[in-house]
């Protein structure tokens, strides 16, 4: 049991190589996770969608953060003509 948790902490003190999906030359899509068929989602896709979205969806963020500082002194600056 002992040897086992040494080997167990060996590896995670080994540094962590970037996963690269090869493509198997003559069946393009044996690598895939969802079986052979390419019209099926492949784990890979999905995450690029996420990813697309999250990327979307902070600079939206940003933009919107952005236009309320805008609003905000520009608010500031046309209230006193406001509530004369």
């Amino acid at each position: 049991m002992n040897s086992f948790f040494d080997s167990f902490h060996i590896k995670n003190q080994l540094p962590k190589q970037k996963r690269r999906r090869r493509i198997v030359s003559g069946c393009p899509y044996s690598n895939l996770p969802f079986g052979n068929n390419p019209n099926e989602f492949s784990y890979l896709k999905i995450k690029n969608i996420f990813q697309k979205v999250n990327s979307f969806v902070t600079k939206q963020q940003n933009f919107l953060k952005r236009n309320q500082k805008r609003t905000k002194k520009v608010s500031s600056f046309f209230t006193p003509i406001e509530e004369t």
